[in-house]
């Protein structure tokens, strides 16, 4: 197996347009079974590997067929030059491989940017996901995650200093919403502090 930075090369898929032109993704494949796709979170010199490498042999071991992608934009995936990579951005790579690589219903195990990622995917294509697991993806109370199925994060990446961003707001049917900082309550959570801002890393 060839190195190229401290990334082992696995395997890679060519998925359709993303963002205006073909992008190709990097993943790691372990075990057999049913397919729980591990996405990473964001910072200087993430990927797939480097944040899950201790975590998915495990369950490969376990009976579970493990795919661990570099979400579009970092490790050895496509990163291409355009000014934000947005969170419609990192879904529609998650879709080009997991259509690629012929999978059905699919465990997402997101961490961080990657919970975010694994919440829009879940929203997106709701028939494709089987399992939701969530790692400090957000930290909204549990009276807020609970209100995840109505919502939608949106979430970017600043490419030029892949520093994570957001608008702090969420959409509700379609209207634009703040739910932190005294703004509209349109679910009814109690103002005891559990509405507070989500926080992706």
């Amino acid at each position: 197996m060839t190195q190229i930075s401290s990334i082992p090369v696995g395997h890679f898929a060519d998925i359709p347009e993303v963002a205006g032109a073909p992008r190709r993704v990097h993943y790691h494949d372990l075990g057999k079974g049913e397919a729980v796709i591990f996405l990473h979170g964001a910072g200087a010199g993430a990927s797939g590997y480097s944040n899950f490498k201790g975590n998915y042999p495990v369950f490969a071991q376990g009976g579970y067929r493990t795919i661990v992608p570099d979400l579009l934009g970092f490790g050895l995936s496509s990163k291409p030059d355009i000014p934000m990579y947005d969170l419609d951005f990192f879904v529609a790579g998650v879709k080009g491989l997991i259509d690629a690589l012929g999978l059905n219903k699919v465990t997402l195990l997101g961490n961080s940017l990657g919970g975010a990622v694994a919440l829009g995917y879940a929203l997106a294509y709701p028939n494709e996901v089987d399992r939701l697991i969530l790692m400090v993806a957000a930290k909204p109370g549990l009276k807020c995650l609970a209100a995840f199925s109505l919502c939608r994060w949106s979430y970017g990446v600043n490419r030029a200093t892949n520093a994570s961003t957001s608008e702090n707001r969420y959409r509700l049917d379609g209207q634009s919403i703040a739910l932190c900082d005294g703004g509209p309550n349109p679910i009814g959570w109690p103002d005891d502090g559990s509405r507070r801002t989500p926080h992706l890393g």
